[in-house]
Formats: C-alpha cells, sequence, structure tokens
C-alpha cells in the first residue's frame, strides 16, 4: 500500500508538473502571438497629414535653402555678428585664464550661421548610438553644401572668386582662424597639405587624390600671402567647386604639429623614439599613426579629447571653432556627442525606444512601421529626408572578376560576368515587385536605374527597360550565352562542365536585404548563387583584389550622379562593378603622360566604359546645366543597356529619429555622402529647448578641455599631449597601477605554487603536467590559425598588387616583415610565442608569453590597447554570472533532493528544464522586453547614456550600474544554473540513500549537521570539477547574449576576428582561453584535493 501511494504521489505531482508546463507555454503564446486587427483600420486626419508634411521634399532651385549667412566683415567689432558670447562651460576656462577672450579664439572673420529655426541655446549632450563620426559630423571643407545641395557657401574660406575660363580659383581665408590647439590656421597649412602630403611620394605614394587631377594634370596651388590660397588648371574644370565642397580633408592637416613627424622633413630622433615606443615598422608608419593620434589638432567644432578604446566615445566643444550665429554667439550650442557603439541588429530596436538624440545613419526603411509607431510614446519624431546617394541595396555584377592560372569555375564566371546578355538576363528574372510588396509593404517603387524627380538630371521620356520581371526573355538570353547545360538539380553550366556556384557577397552595413528574393528568383533560371556574410573590413578588402562575383552597398538613384558617377561608370574604387578600370581611370589614365604612374586596367577599345568616360570628362568642362544633362543622358543610356548594377527600387526616405525638444534640425534636407551629410545640415546650430546639464557633466567637459588623455602618451614625456594654452599632459597613472597590480598578483601566485608543491607532492606533479599540455595546445592553436586558406594580410597584399605600382611593392615588403609571412612557420610559431625574446631580448620579438598578443592584421593596432576595458568588464560580469549561479543553484538543489517530489521541487525542474532550453540571447530579448513594456526600464547596455560618457564614480553613476547589470548576469545564468541543479540534485539523492547516511540517522545525528557535513560536501565534488570550465567563460561570455545586450565584452571582438579573418587576433585569444581552460582544470583539482580527503590521500599515495 505504501509503494502504491508513493507511486500515486509521483504520477500526481508528474501530472502536475504537465499542467504547469502546458500553462506557462500557452501563456507565453497568448503574450507574444501576433494581433491581426480584422477591421479595416481608418488612419487619423491629422496624424496623415503630419506624415504628408514630413514626407514633403520638394526642392526650389530659386528659393533654395541656406544656413550660412553673409555679412559685411568691413563692419568689425561694430557687426552685430562679431564674437562676443561663449558656452558657460568655456567662461570658467577664460576666468581661470587657461583660455583666451572669445573673440581672440574666434577670429575678427567667423563664419556666421542661422539656424532653421533661429538662435539656440548652450549645453546639453548628443547622443548618438552608431556612426563613423569623423567628416560628416565635422564641416571643415574649404566650401560648404547648403540643406538641400546648392547654393555652395564658404566655409573654411571666407570667400573665393572663379577665373572666366575656369582654370584659376581663388580662395581668401579667414583672419584670426585658429586650430583647437590655439596656433594660427594660414595658408601654409594647405600648402603643407599639397606638397608635404599629397605629392609627397613618400606619405602619399599612390599620388594625389583624383578630385585634384584634372585630365591627367594636378593642380597648381600658390599661396601669395597667409590668407590666399589659389588653385590652377590647365583646362577648364567646371565641377572643381563641388569637389572642394564634398572633401573634407583638405583643411585637415596641421603643419606646426605634423611637419616634425614627416618622414622627410621630420625630426628624426622624434620619429624613432615615437616607432620604438609605439613597435611602428617603418617612418611612413608613425606619419599615419600621428595624423590618426588624439594629440592632433583639428577645426572640427567638436574634438576628442580622451581616448577610449570602449564605447562610448565623447567629443567636446572646440574652444576656438570658428563660427557664430547672428547676434555673436560662439557655435556649436551643444556641448559634446556622446558616440556609441550599439550592434547593427540592435540600433533600430534602441533607436525606436528613443535612446538616441538624433540617429540617421544605419537607420532602415525596413522598420518603418516600428519607428512610426512608437515615435509619440518614446518622444522623437521621425524626419523623411530626401535619399541622395540613391537606393541603399544594390548588387553590383563584378565585370573584373579576377581568377588564378587553373582555375576553371573562376574563368568560366569571369567570362559570363563579362556579357551584357547574362546580366540582362539576371535583371529580367527579378520579380521586383514582389520583392517591394514583401519587404517595404509596398511603399517603393520597383526600378532599375531611373534618378528621382528631384534630380536636375531627371528625365521623363528615360525608359527603364531591364527592371520589367520577364523570366521568359531572362531564359533565352541565358541560353544565347551559351550558358545551356544543366545539372540534375536543374542549375545551370557550359556544356560538358560542372555547374557554377556564384556568390554574393554582403557586409552589416546593407544586411542580407531581399537577397534571398533574388537567389530564389535566379533559382528558377537555373542560376545558381548564394548569400556570404563578411565583415566589412574583409568585404573591402576582398572586393579590391577583385575576387568577388557580386556585391552588395549602394545603387543608381543619386540627387547629383555628376558629382559621384561611381554606378554609371566605373570612377572610382567604388565602382563595384569594375574597379580595375576605376583605378586605371582615376589615376589618370585617360591623359597620364607617364603610364608608369597609371593603375588598374584601360577598358578595351570601343567599349562602352571608355564611351562613358569620355563623355564624363566633357562634362567637366562645361558649365552649361543642358550641356551636362544631354552628355549624362548618353552616360545614363549606356548604364542601363549594360546593367553594372541590379538595382531594385527607387531611392527611399532617409530617415532620421529627432528626439523632442532637440531643436534647430532641418525637417527638409538632402542627405547624401556627396554633402558630408549631416554637416550639411548645420549641426552647429542643433540645439536643446531644455538644456539639462549635471554638474559632473560640466566638471567633466572642463576637465576634457583642459588636458588631452591619450591611451599612451604620442612620446615618452607626453610633451605632445599639450593643447589648451596653460594644460597639462595627462599623467598615465593606469599604467603604475596596472604594473602593480601584475607584479603583485604574479609573486602572490608564486608563493603560493611553492608553498602547494612543499606541502603537497600531487600539486607538483598536476603542475609538471601542465607544461607539456599547454605547449601541445600551443601548437594546435597555430595549426588551426594556419591551416584556412588566405587572411586578411593575404587579401590586403591582393589588394595592393592588383593596383600595381612600385611604391605599393614597398608597402606589401612592410607588412610581410611585420606579419614575418615569408618565414617557415616554426619561426612564425616562436615568434608568437614570443620565444625569440629570449634570445634577443628585443621588445619587437616580444609575445604571447610576455603578454603580447600582437597587432591586428586589418588596423595594424596593438591587439592589447583594442582589448582595453572589455577584459575588465567581462571579467567582472562573468564573475558576477558564476556568483549568482551558485548562490541560486546549491540551496535549490539541496532542497529539491531533501524535499523530493514536492511542489516546489516540481517547480524547480520545471524551471530548470525552460531555463535549460530557452537560449541565452532569446531570454535576453524577452526580459529586455518585458522590462520595457512594464517598467519603462531600458536595459540594454551595463550605463544609460548620461553616465556612460561620465568620468569616475558617483552614487547615481553605481545605481544607475546595478540597475542593468541583473539582466546580463540573470540571462547569462540561468543556463548554468538550471545544469547546476540537476546536478546537485541527483547527486545528493545519491548520496542520501547510501548506508552511512541511515547509519547517522540512526544514531541520532542532528539533520542539518549530517546533511552539511557529509552529503553536500561529497556532492559538491561535480561542482568543484567543473570549474575548469568556468575559467574561459570568465573572459569569453556569451558572444551573442552581449551583441543583443549591447555589453563591452569580449565575446563580440572574438567573434570579429574571426569573421575579419583576422587569424593572429582569433588564434592569441584561443590561446589565451586555452590556457584559462588549463589553469581550470589545476584550480578545480587543487580545491577537489581540499575537500575531499579521498583524492588528497590518493595523490599522496602516488
Amino acid at each position: 500500500m505504501r509503494k502504491m501511494n508513493i507511486a500515486w504521489g509521483g504520477l500526481r505531482y508528474s501530472l502536475i508538473g504537465s499542467v504547469a508546463i502546458c500553462l506557462i507555454l500557452l501563456l507565453c503564446a497568448i503574450m507574444f502571438s501576433s494581433r491581426f486587427e480584422t477591421k479595416a483600420i481608418v488612419p487619423d486626419e491629422k496624424e496623415m497629414a503630419e506624415l504628408q508634411e514630413l514626407r514633403k521634399q520638394d526642392v526650389d532651385l530659386e528659393n533654395p535653402m541656406r544656413i550660412q549667412v553673409e555679412v559685411d566683415y568691413s563692419a568689425g567689432k561694430g557687426g552685430d555678428w562679431y564674437p562676443k558670447e561663449e558656452a558657460p562651460v568655456l567662461e570658467k576656462l577664460v576666468e581661470g585664464g587657461t583660455l583666451p577672450p572669445v573673440w581672440d579664439r574666434v577670429g575678427e572673420e567667423p563664419l556666421v550661421l542661422r539656424g532653421v529655426e533661429g538662435e539656440g541655446r548652450y549645453g546639453g549632450s548628443m547622443y548618438k548610438l552608431k556612426d563613423l563620426g569623423g567628416v560628416r559630423m565635422i564641416p571643415i571643407s574649404l566650401l560648404r553644401w547648403s540643406p538641400q545641395g546648392y547654393p555652395i557657401v564658404p566655409n573654411v574660406a571666407k570667400s573665393y572668386s572663379v577665373s572666366e575660363d575656369q582654370k584659376i580659383f581663388t580662395f581668401k581665408l579667414r583672419k584670426g582662424m585658429r586650430w583647437s590647439d590655439g596656433q594660427a590656421f594660414t595658408s601654409a597649412d594647405i600648402l603643407y597639405w599639397w606638397e608635404d602630403e599629397q605629392m609627397d611620394p613618400v606619405t602619399n605614394p599612390g599620388g594625389p587624390h583624383a578630385h585634384f587631377l584634372h585630365r591627367g594634370r594636378a593642380m597648381k596651388v600658390e599661396v601669395p600671402d597667409e590668407a590666399t590660397v589659389i588653385f590652377s588648371f590647365s583646362e577648364p574644370y567646371s565641377l572643381f567647386l563641388e569637389r572642394l565642397a564634398c572633401h573634407p580633408w583638405l583643411c585637415d592637416s596641421p603643419k606646426n604639429f605634423l611637419e616634425k613627424f614627416h618622414p622627410v622633413k621630420g625630426d628624426k630622433k622624434l620619429i624613432h623614439e615615437v616607432m620604438s615606443k609605439h613597435n611602428l615598422i617603418n617612418e611612413r608608419a608613425v606619419y599615419s599613426f600621428v595624423k590618426s593620434r588624439v594629440e592632433r589638432p583639428s577645426l572640427a567644432p567638436w574634438i576628442i579629447r580622451t581616448e577610449s578604446v570602449t564605447p562610448p566615445i565623447t567629443y567636446v566643444r572646440n574652444p576656438y571653432y570658428w563660427a557664430v550665429d547672428e547676434h555673436g554667439r560662439q557655435l556649436p550650442y551643444t556641448d559634446r556627442i556622446v558616440l556609441n557603439d550599439k550592434s547593427m541588429d540592435m540600433l533600430t530596436i534602441a533607436v525606436a525606444q528613443g535612446e538616441a538624440t538624433m540617429q540617421e545613419r544605419y537607420v532602415r526603411n525596413q522598420d518603418y512601421t516600428m519607428l512610426m509607431r512608437q515615435r509619440k510614446q518614446y518622444g522623437y519624431q521621425l524626419y523623411h529626408w530626401l535619399n541622395g546617394d540613391g537606393a541603399n541595396w544594390g548588387m553590383a555584377i563584378n565585370i573584373n572578376r579576377r581568377f588564378m592560372p587553373g582555375d576553371n569555375d573562376g574563368e568560366q564566371k569571369a567570362k559570363l560576368l563579362c556579357d551584357k546578355r547574362f546580366r540582362q538576363a539576371l535583371s529580367l528574372s527579378v520579380d521586383r515587385k514582389t520583392i517591394v510588396d514583401a519587404i517595404l509593404a509596398g511603399a517603393g517603387e520597383p526600378s532599375q536605374i531611373r534618378l528621382p524627380e528631384q534630380s536636375p538630371y531627371y528625365y521623363k521620356d528615360f525608359t527603364d527597360n531591364f527592371a520589367r520581371f520577364d523570366p521568359r526573355e531572362a531564359n533565352k538570353l541565358l541560353d544565347a550565352c551559351g550558358f545551356t547545360g544543366r545539372d540534375a538539380d536543374g542549375y545551370r553550366c557550359f556544356p560538358g562542365g560542372p555547374p557554377l556556384l556564384f556568390d554574393i557577397n554582403y557586409c552589416s552595413f546593407t544586411g542580407e536585404g531581399p537577397g534571398e528574393f533574388i537567389v530564389n528568383d535566379w533559382r528558377k533560371v537555373g542560376v545558381n548563387a548564394r548569400l556570404r556574410a563578411q565583415d566589412r573590413s574583409i568585404f573591402y578588402v576582398e572586393k579590391a583584389a577583385g575576387l568577388h562575383d557580386f556585391t552588395v552597398w549602394g545603387a543608381y538613384g543619386t540627387f547629383l550622379p555628376i558629382i559621384d558617377p561611381r554606378y554609371y561608370f566605373p570612377f572610382s574604387g567604388e565602382s563595384n562593378f569594375a574597379i580595375k578600370n576605376a583605378l586605371w581611370y582615376s589615376s589618370g589614365g585617360m591623359f597620364a603622360g607617364d603610364k608608369s604612374k597609371v593603375q588598374g586596367l584601360k577598358p578595351s577599345e570601343g567599349s562602352p566604359l571608355l564611351e562613358a568616360m569620355n563623355a564624363y570628362e566633357d562634362m567637366k568642362l562645361t558649365s552649361s546645366l543642358e550641356e551636362r544633362r544631354r552628355l549624362f543622358r548618353r552616360i545614363l543610356d549606356l548604364a542601363s543597356e549594360n546593367v553594372y548594377l541590379l538595382n531594385l527600387h527607387a531611392p527611399l526616405s532617409q530617415l532620421a529619429a529627432v528626439k523632442d525638444g532637440y531643436r534647430n534640425v532641418p525637417m527638409k534636407g538632402i542627405y547624401s555622402w556627396d554633402f558630408l551629410s549631416p554637416s550639411n545640415l548645420g549641426p552647429e546650430t542643433w540645439y536643446w529647448e531644455n538644456p539639462r546639464i549635471t554638474d559632473k557633466e560640466t566638471s567633466d567637459i572642463v576637465s576634457e578641455l583642459g588636458r588631452i588623455t591619450p591611451l599612451r602618451p604620442l612620446t615618452g614625456n607626453g610633451e605632445n599631449a599639450k593643447s589648451v594654452p596653460g594644460s597639462v599632459p595627462g599623467h598615465d597613472s593606469r599604467a603604475l597601477v596596472g604594473s602593480l597590480i601584475k607584479w603583485g598578483i604574479l609573486t602572490a601566485l608564486i608563493l603560493l605554487t611553492a608553498l602547494l608543491i612543499l606541502r603537497s607532492p600531487y600539486v607538483g606533479h598536476r603542475l609538471l603536467i601542465m607544461v607539456p599540455t599547454l605547449f601541445i595546445i600551443a601548437v594546435i592553436s597555430f595549426v588551426v590559425i594556419e591551416i584556412p586558406p588566405g587572411d586578411a594580410i593575404n587579401s590586403k597584399i591582393m589588394q595592393m598588387q592588383e593596383q600595381g605600382g612600385t611604391v605599393d611593392e614597398k608597402e606589401i615588403s612592410d607588412l610581410k616583415v611585420m606579419f614575418r609571412t615569408e618565414e617557415p612557420a616554426w619561426k612564425r610559431f616562436t615568434w608568437w610565442m614570443g620565444f625569440d625574446w629570449f634570445v634577443s631580448f628585443d621588445r619587437k620579438d616580444q609575445g604571447l608569453l610576455q603578454g603580447n598578443m600582437g597587432r591586428s592584421m586589418l588596423d595594424l593596432n596593438p591587439v592589447n590597447e583594442k582589448v582595453g576595458d572589455r577584459l575588465l568588464f567581462t571579467f567582472l560580469l562573468s564573475l558576477g554570472t558564476i556568483i549568482f549561479t551558485w548562490i541560486v543553484a546549491l540551496p535549490i538543489g539541496i532542497y529539491s533532493a531533501v524535499r523530493q517530489y514536492s511542489i516546489f521541487d516540481y517547480i524547480f525542474t520545471v524551471g530548470g528544464f525552460i531555463g535549460m532550453c530557452i537560449p541565452g540571447f532569446l531570454l535576453a530579448l524577452l526580459l529586455m522586453f518585458a522590462a520595457e513594456r512594464m517598467f519603462g526600464l531600458n536595459l540594454s547596455g551595463l550605463f544609460s547614456p548620461e553616465y556612460a560618457a561620465q568620468s569616475g564614480w558617483s552614487f547615481g553613476k553605481a545605481m544607475d550600474l546595478l540597475k542593468h547589470l541583473w539582466l546580463p548576469v540573470v540571462v547569462q545564468g540561468v543556463t548554468g544554473t538550471a545544469g547546476m541543479i540537476r546536478v546537485m540534485r541527483a547527486n545528493l539523492l545519491d548520496e542520501l540513500k547510501k548506508p552511512y547516511v541511515t547509519t547517522a540517522r540512526a544514531k541520532g545525528v542532528r539533520p542539518l549537521r549530517l546533511l552539511l557535513k557529509y552529503p553536500v560536501r561529497v556532492a559538491l565534488n561535480p561542482f568543484v570539477s567543473g570549474i575548469g570550465g568556468i575559467f574561459p567563460e570568465l573572459i569569453s561570455g556569451g558572444a551573442i547574449i552581449s551583441i543583443v545586450m549591447s555589453l563591452p565584452t569580449i565575446g563580440p571582438m572574438q567573434l570579429d576576428a574571426v569573421l575579419q579573418q583576422d587569424m593572429y587576433l582569433a588564434g592569441s585569444m584561443l590561446m589565451l582561453l586555452s590556457t584559462l581552460s588549463v589553469l581550470g582544470t589545476l584550480v578545480s583539482d587543487l580545491l577537489l584535493v581540499a575537500v575531499d580527503p579521498r583524492i588528497r590521500m590518493e595523490g599522496g599515495g602516488k
């Protein structure tokens, strides 16, 4: 009877558990199921009117928008525009004597800007979730585009004039204008940029930028005085003003700072000091390194003063910025920009939750419904700017496909890609209407190459011949190419040959998009293709090397195609369909007298590519709009017939989320790389209607303006860190503290190891086993990173070889020397590990044994610096996860074993199974969704935006960390906790059934004492032995979870290293994780020796 009761009790609780699981699943289905409206939705008239106003992006060429204001500089101090007021954060520095008065800093001829809503207020921060930074937010070109393109207005230049024959362009600079370090900006800086950078064969082996080559000849630059610059050409150059407005780097080379590091003119002692300190390979590498440093002065409205390798990156206002509003108030209004680094997959969600002050880049139309629906709830408006760059998803067809000798598949693919009938067939086989309806809910207009109606180069009578869906005609064209064979699966091939598989390369910038639709449409006509995701850096390297079949990037539909006609003929390195031909054209191949300076490949005589190039060269000679339209029509017709690019729809609006209360952001505007958007929209004039800034934020900004804080000073004494007069270079106390901690821990470990060896020979035995184990792991890790064909360096070398040129060979040689690619594998292994250092004691031979993880193959930066604070964040987060797991799992496991088949035992069992089954990233998404919906909490990242940029600690920052920290700890700990509960329960149940427990109970030992002293102690063995697997998790973290939650941990970096084929970075991290596994195993063995006397006695017996 007793056994029947026990069985019935177990069955009853099993039924209860099953019902509970069903109820939980039903509840989840109800909570997260889609809701479909059966009634027709009647749009609100007010909202529809608002939407129509947002979408209204008409361009009035007769009365264009303009932010720059023309003033009479002869009025001097009597002008209302004369500099007289500055931001409150700068007043303290002026009062303390750190900064001169505002009129001395700005100069007597400032740029005057007027926001679209008028005068603004000082203060506050602009939070952005992801951006390239740099030129798109720093308008420092000589001339500047207006919000809707034309007119082109003075910017760094005060004024300009053009000769009647359009050969000579004279620019007057602004008096009193200064770099961010207080040094004067003069024509000498522009002359330095031209003579010592653009024209210098050492610093710029590729020669001057194509913008400054006209009909095969470089422009001439003259500087009659400090305030005048003259550019001259041998033939008329009607597009030169547009070129200058597109080029921001002309005014970004401070001569006083850079000249001393110049490979030819610089201070050799100083150069070699930097080379030695930062382990750089040559003098040219030193110059490139210095140009990217935080110490380099700038003309930008916001500048970086504190270097950081982990987000966020903070830009603070430039005290010497040379622009004012109409009332003489120095710009910008906003004190700082805080730039985060959200993953592409999570960025739109963050935008929709109102995390950004202004975010336009990477905001996609595919998420339009969500962004519009949530704008009122989260306090932002969604602007619909005219997309001047064209469609943001297009597929370039590589007619310059490179193949190696003996690569038959590559040769056949190259033959097909060069055949325009094959390209036309690919376009005709794509059902654009279905794609637009499925992905964009029908919001787009199917198109192949048509321009937007607002463009000056829109042609009403143009016929988009290959935008239609016609698979029958596509099959005819494919047969005409000789591509008539079929394999067993129906895929086409050349008769007697194998089927061809085409790769479609894409990166995170564009995403997969409608790629699967295209692959399926092509499959129906027998063309076999697959999508191939790549990291953006590898994507660029491979396409530049000519190894791609198709690449996904932008597409047709640009507002001003004459500025950057990259999609219409081989114009630049971004003409992905014919990069070798583009290199020939952009290096002056059509007119160059010295053919040795020409790179790339010349198109065949009579080809449509060459015809389009000639037409464009004629366009550059004329300023007549009608003549330009006539010439571009021919270029357009040639591109339409030859189908160099597969486009799907007409350009959609460029969406921009602007936080409520952030003013002066134009509702109408054209967003384009050609216009350096959003700098053409006047970001200096944007302001908060009610700026909120804490005392801590103010003190941080003042502190950053007072000193520059690099990760490592440029030189040993840090002299180059000084920028603002009176500032003091930052002292790198972190290095001292880090050294003390490192050597302190090492000393403690040595003493502890010696003590353990003396007391237990078993420990010494285990330590001896570690040495060969680690060596074998090192060999295996090195073999793993060496076996796969290709890597980032080899791809980059192929890219340089493709471009040709004698100077490129030196750069190739430098890369080979840096990474020792031509040495035997065993020598590279000893160098990678750091064995060579024990012979040479040279800093350049340091490897993993010395704590040096080497350099990234892609950006050549030290891996140790790239890791930065990520290692600490990952360690703390993972340690918290482990502690959480043990604290929760141990008592629950003990309870479940002691109270077997109780209601709570079943609840814990069901919860454990669910925790083990739900992927961590999905649980993170669900908890983030629940926290946002139920409590209004945004829990991505480790800090809220306002605290992420704050230096030091405060009570508010600590509480903010705790508010965010619990979620990643719980998410990463749930799976491990669930597993450990099951292990502890099973082990303890096994121990409780053993005779010694029954005997102890019979002798009257108290239950709690009995439980903890014997069964629990023995049941802990599996927990302790599992520590070896936990150690690697301390720094690896969950990569996908970290990406979803925007956590600055090691996991995403490891994943990026593999995707980027940065094999030495990936290999170093693999070796580090393997070493931690071995150390973890050792630690678990030592703890088992301490916990279990049976193991200790066995070890001692040995």
